[in-house]
């Protein structure tokens, strides 16, 4: 029998009412909130067990896990890259899952090369003409999610060989490679700009011959304080640390060097002969020898230079080397030298060395803060002298046995030690030392050489005017 439309809708009111009373109301709503989720998670793991066990992912899979990307390496071991240059990139990569992957490498930028196979793990990239910065991208997959990682790299304009007109390396054209050696004839000039990055390559292949900078005619070289001049090593360095040639002056050549940086050099810079040498507001850094001079043998003119305000460190050799030469040197520091901070060598046939140190630091160099060799002589004013760790040497005197005369020991002996020098006189190698208001100097014994002290007890110390 029909009721009508009231009747019906005070029946359902009367029936949830009832349900409320008993709690089935509640435990009813609790159901159809869980129902939809449980009926979600059945349907996936469905899913899951009727999948293909050997491997292949479902585009719609939840659980599949992406590649992992390890590194991308090159085996070419050069910072920067010339035109031409051949490099051969690696993606290493690992899917969780076991998933076989797929490799596709192209360009994050313009093409800076040619790929050889752009679908394997390992490629070939000839870098092509144009410089630059590029990036080359790798998309590693499992067939279901990719994954792209980038690598960057600079291809940089290629220098070498000889000039022929005065040339300017310029700031907009930086960074350079120097690839062979560059000569500066005479009558040539060669100017580099502030703030020009050079990277000085072997020749050929690694192992080849270091390269550098030959000067013959002039080379003016001057950065600022914010943007220095850089010399630098390209790629990797020899186990003792040197990965070019530095700068060369020959007898005639004249350099001005100012605010720049020299790192892994062979010689920083080596001077032979008469042409003028100013070096400075510099850093040289990690070379066999910062700066060398040396008389020239074919001339037989003795070299010179003036360095201002220049720092050394970790020289593998010495950090300032003057044979048969002479330096005038101005608030230099010479630090942690394997060899000597200052070596000052003359000849046994007379051929005198010699410098000028004012305000000057030579600190823990291995073989001496000072070293004078043969016929030699050095004047110091106003400089600080610190032994290396342990009782290194201060200063050398190194006697040379052919020298004829006087009363000088065989044997090295020290200056700023204790060690006084030895009664045993044979020879006289001629060395002389003057010292203008030098603590380290003033208890030493200085019977064994020629030496001048120069009013030790002035009122007006000089080194603090």
């Amino acid at each position: 029998m029909l009721r009508s439309a009231p009747a019906a809708m005070a029946s359902v009111r009367a029936h949830r009412g009832r349900c409320r009373r008993s709690g089935w109301w509640v435990r009813r709503g609790w159901w159809t909130l869980l129902l939809p989720a449980l009926l979600l998670l059945a349907s996936s793991l469905s899913s899951c067990s009727s999948s293909d066990s050997g491997g292949g992912s479902d585009p719609g899979d939840i659980f599949n896990r992406a590649p992992e990307v390890e590194e991308i390496s090159w085996d070419n071991p050069y910072q920067l890259y010339v035109p031409g240059d051949v490099v051969v990139l690696s993606v290493t990569a690992h899917d969780a899952d076991g998933d076989t992957l797929s490799y596709s490498w192209d360009w994050a930028t313009a093409p800076g090369g040619s790929y050889d196979d752009s679908t394997a793990a390992t490629v070939t990239v000839t870098i092509g003409d144009q410089v630059g910065l590029f990036q080359a991208q790798v998309t590693v997959s499992d067939g279901s999610n990719p994954v792209t990682r980038r690598v960057g790299f600079t291809v940089a304009h290629s220098l070498g060989g000889t000039l022929f007109s005065d040339t300017v390396w310029g700031f907009s054209g930086s960074p350079y490679v120097i690839t062979s050696d560059v000569v500066v004839p005479h009558g040539i000039r060669l100017t580099i700009e502030a703030g020009v990055q050079l990277q000085l390559r072997r020749h050929g292949e690694m192992g080849g011959l270091l390269t550098g900078i030959r000067v013959e005619g002039e080379l003016s070289a001057v950065g600022t304080t914010a943007q220095p001049v850089s010399f630098s090593a390209n790629g990797n360095r020899d186990l003792d640390g040197i990965g070019q040639r530095g700068i060369s002056v020959d007898d005639e050549g004249t350099v001005e060097l100012r605010f720049f940086r020299m790192k892994a050099a062979e010689c920083g810079v080596h001077k032979e002969g008469r042409g003028s040498c100013q070096i400075e507001d510099g850093v040289f850094r990690g070379c066999q020898v910062g700066y060398q001079g040396m008389r020239d043998v074919n001339s037989g003119w003795m070299s010179a230079a003036t360095l201002q305000r220049v720092e050394f460190f970790d020289s593998v050799s010495h950090g300032i080397d003057l044979n048969q030469s002479t330096a005038e040197l101005e608030e230099v520091a010479v630090r942690f030298s394997g060899g000597a901070g200052i070596r000052i060598a003359g000849t046994m046939a007379g051929d005198p060395a010699s410098a000028q140190v004012s305000r000057c630091e030579l600190d823990s160099n291995e073989d001496g803060n000072l070293r004078l060799e043969g016929n030699s002589w050095v004047e110091m004013h106003c400089s600080n002298l610190i032994p290396a760790d342990g009782g290194g040497k201060n200063v050398v005197l190194q006697v040379n046995a052919l020298t004829p005369g006087g009363t000088l020991p065989m044997t090295d002996c020290f200056w700023g030690l204790s060690n006084p020098v030895s009664e045993e006189a044979i020879r006289d190698a001629t060395f002389e030392g003057r010292v203008d208001a030098d603590t380290w100097l003033r208890e030493t014994d200085l019977s064994g050489f020629r030496s001048t002290a120069i009013d030790f007890n002035q009122p007006s110390d000089p080194c603090n005017s």
